[in-house]
């Protein structure tokens, strides 16, 4: 990477954050997620819906980000989209998580093929300690979105008593066998 790129790199990373900084004063667990062009810009679904759909189908939006709450490996993300993903479109969000807001780096898939979303949500799970992501956001052509699940997630049980695990379950196990077995937590 050339120094002048990096520089370049450095000065859109400074302004995405800055851009997440001033969104994020407002920005509660209610909110909306707010998401953001390569350059720094607020960007509409409708208008990435625009941009990235050949077929005039939805679309699918995936982050590779994970628990992120900073943009210092920023870099490091976009590189593996670009390089690795040969992706050269590259958007940032904020997104409301349960006790911080979350940082993205998100790129698009042009499918809502579930077998192919499942296979991006957990195909970047090394760039995050081995937490694979937990949703794709599907985008219409009129910017409304529905949300799919990685089964991961939604098919998680308990290994010792087979009870269905919450969404954002910290541990492996569920509580009544968590405080059965380690009554102290």
């Amino acid at each position: 990477m050339s120094l002048e790129f990096r520089k370049l790199t450095v000065l859109i990373e400074q302004k995405i954050l800055l851009q997440f900084k001033r969104f994020e004063k407002n920005f509660t667990k209610k909110s909306k997620p707010v998401f953001l062009d390569e350059m720094g810009k607020k960007i509409s679904l409708r208008k990435i819906y625009n941009l990235e759909s050949v077929n005039d189908g939805p679309i699918s939006m995936i982050a590779v980000t994970r628990h992120q709450y900073d943009v210092d490996d920023f870099s490091k993300y976009v590189d593996y989209i670009k390089k690795r993903l040969k992706i050269n479109r590259i958007y940032y969000g904020l997104w409301p998580g349960v006790n911080k807001v979350e940082y993205d780096v998100l790129y698009v898939i042009n499918t809502v093929d579930d077998n192919t979303i499942q296979k991006h949500l957990n195909a970047h799970d090394f760039l995050n300690d081995g937490v694979s992501q937990k949703m794709a956001l599907v985008i219409s052509h009129d910017g409304t979105t529905k949300i799919i699940e990685n089964s991961r997630y939604t098919s998680m049980k308990c290994p010792r008593c087979n009870k269905k695990l919450e969404l954002n379950h910290p541990w492996q196990e569920c509580y009544e066998c968590i405080s059965t077995v380690y009554p102290e937590t």
